[in-house]
């Protein structure tokens, strides 16, 4: 899944990762937008670790990758098969930005 938002409306693709399937364009409010920055600082995403690894060793699983920008604010973050604290929170509030499209 890959989603890109430039102020006012978002790109939704979704597929493997390097061959994304669908494309949609999707219109995102002002109100919307302000909600999920609150979300992200509520949470305390500006401040994730830049990467996630188990302690232990897993062949197959999730890698993901977020570069995240608001205001002067800024995350680059990215894990395999290691999640950071909320995730599952963070990426309900990407689904909702996203017009309620599954994250992952």
């Amino acid at each position: 899944m890959e989603f890109q938002f430039d102020g006012t409306t978002a790109t939704y693709s979704s597929g493997q990762m390097g061959q994304m399937d669908l494309e949609e364009l999707v219109p995102v409010s002002e109100e919307d937008w302000e909600l999920f920055v609150t979300t992200v600082t509520r949470l305390g995403v500006w401040d994730w670790k830049s990467v996630y690894t188990p302690s232990e060793m897993i062949l197959d699983g999730t890698s993901w990758a977020l570069r995240l920008k608001a205001g002067k604010r800024r995350v680059v973050a990215e894990g395999t098969n290691d999640f950071p604290p909320d995730w599952e929170t963070f990426c309900a509030a990407v689904s909702h930005l996203a017009g309620d499209r599954p994250v992952f």
